[in-house]
């Protein structure tokens, strides 16, 4: 899997599971842009806090922020299908 792949599948993640938790106490709308905020907060932070850091080792790339940010996009997207269709085709008892 290539560097801009493992960026927007960590940022797809991280989106899910914040979206998820956060879900659980606020409107799935607020929950779909928490999770697509902590994605884009972690991609920042990744690069220009760690790879900053140490220079030898890593490289601050962009490209890198912007994958991370299209991974929670689609990851927030994902999220608000999924609350949606769950609401519509669910019953209670």
């Amino acid at each position: 899997m290539d560097d801009k792949a493992q960026h927007r599948l960590a940022g797809f993640c991280i989106a899910i599971i914040v979206a998820a938790v956060v879900a659980i106490f606020w409107p799935a709308i607020v929950a779909g842009a928490l999770g697509l905020l902590s994605a884009t907060v972690a991609g920042a932070l990744k690069e220009w806090v760690f790879d900053a850091a140490d220079p030898i080792a890593h490289t601050v790339d962009r490209r890198d922020f912007w994958a991370t940010v299209q991974g929670g996009t689609l990851g927030s997207i994902v999220f608000l299908v999924i609350q949606d269709l769950t609401e519509r085709f669910s019953w209670t008892l």
